[in-house]
């Protein structure tokens, strides 16, 4: 029998293994479950430098994994639920398209990706991620991610916004379509990236296949994108 209330304590900087193993271990015992984010000043107290994302955009990220009911902060490790937050909940009416498909490496998820599948998850009724394999990544950018693609893909499986997420090892959306139906058994009806990613629409892909690109002005991208965090992090190891 599944007790009323559980929690876990986390600094949500960026989900590692160890986050995703705890959590699927600890929410399915519970009938509500939450997670108890750490302060910057908590943080700081803990890890003995300033996190790289500060509490609010920590704590966005927390709501948004698949079985989180609420979210509170940790100032102290005795703390009470303070500020509890009911997690996003999927609006179930009709989109404008039926099955949207988002690619990408999604290497230490950060608000910039948040934002990203929030505006996917907004326009259509199935939302299918393609991460992208190691590989691909090393193919197309000529650099290696900080996370492997196992992991990349089991945090975006955990994203409550999420419905699908398949392995991609190209740009090829015949090939993706493919794999969609397969899995879905739906065709993909429109196809989401980044504007940084202008110029996809131009590669093989289905006839009448829509193209949504979301904004990342490059000024904000020089400290919110997956190279920014991969260098403080190297830079601190």
């Amino acid at each position: 029998m599944k007790e009323i209330v559980g929690y876990m304590f986390d600094a949500m900087e960026f989900p590692t293994v160890e986050f995703l193993n705890k959590l699927e271990e600890l929410r399915s015992k519970y009938i509500s479950f939450g997670i108890g984010v750490y302060t910057d000043e908590m943080f700081e107290k803990l890890y003995g430098r300033k996190p790289l994302k500060p509490y609010a955009e920590r704590e966005q990220m927390a709501k948004a994994f698949k079985g989180v009911d609420f979210t509170f902060k940790v100032k102290s490790i005795n703390c009470e639920n303070e500020n509890g937050n009911n997690s996003n909940e999927k609006n179930q009416s009709k989109k404008k398209y039926h099955v949207g498909y988002a690619p990408g490496t999604y290497d230490l998820l950060h608000e910039g990706h948040m934002e990203h599948l929030g505006i996917c998850r907004d326009l259509c009724d199935i939302l299918v991620v393609g991460v992208k394999t190691d590989k691909n990544v090393k193919e197309t950018k000529g650099k290696e991610t900080y996370q492997n693609q196992n992991v990349r893909k089991r945090v975006i499986e955990n994203l409550s916004l999420v419905d699908y997420v398949i392995l991609v090892d190209t740009r090829n959306k015949i090939v993706a379509n493919k794999k969609v139906k397969e899995l879905t058994g739906e065709q993909i009806d429109v196809v989401f990236l980044g504007s940084d990613c202008r110029g996809q629409e131009n590669d093989q892909n289905p006839d009448g296949l829509k193209f949504i690109f979301t904004d990342r002005p490059a000024e904000v991208m020089k400290t919110r994108s997956s190279s920014y965090y991969r260098k403080l992090l190297t830079s601190k190891q």
